[in-house]
């Protein structure tokens, strides 16, 4: 059954977009069955975990800070576009890492525990809550 909803997925990519996003649904669907089969262990190397804890952080910076920072570097210091891509790269790589772990992991933890504290008075019993007078 599987195997006709994959088909019937990919006959239905083809007939509506163009041939390139066929090859990418092949793609996709390779890698998803790796890991639906435990077969993507290579996916746990460092780089790629760390990857994946910025990756939030990255897709937030990379764009915005990317652009003006690959503008800035080739028009004002006259670097070339390869130079001036790598260090945007490099930049919004440092910026994700410094956001992930400076701001948005405290900031998670925050709330779990503000989370934490008012379920924990949420579930009380209301005579238990009530203030004596």
């Amino acid at each position: 059954m599987a195997v006709l909803l994959i088909l019937a997925a990919l006959v239905s990519i083809a007939g509506h977009h163009p041939l390139e996003f066929l090859g990418a649904a092949f793609v996709a669907i390779a890698a998803f069955a790796l890991v639906l089969t435990g077969r993507a262990g290579f996916l746990r190397q460092p780089a790629l975990i760390w990857l994946g804890a910025i990756s939030y952080s990255l897709y937030l910076v990379h764009n915005f800070a990317g652009r003006a920072l690959i503008l800035r570097l080739q028009e004002d210091a006259g670097w070339s576009a390869n130079a001036s891509i790598l260090a945007a790269l490099a930049a919004s790589l440092l910026v994700a890492t410094l956001l992930t772990y400076l701001v948005e992991r405290p900031a998670q933890r925050l709330i779990r525990r503000g989370y934490a504290a008012w379920r924990g008075r949420a579930e009380r019993p209301r005579a238990a809550r009530a203030k004596v007078r």
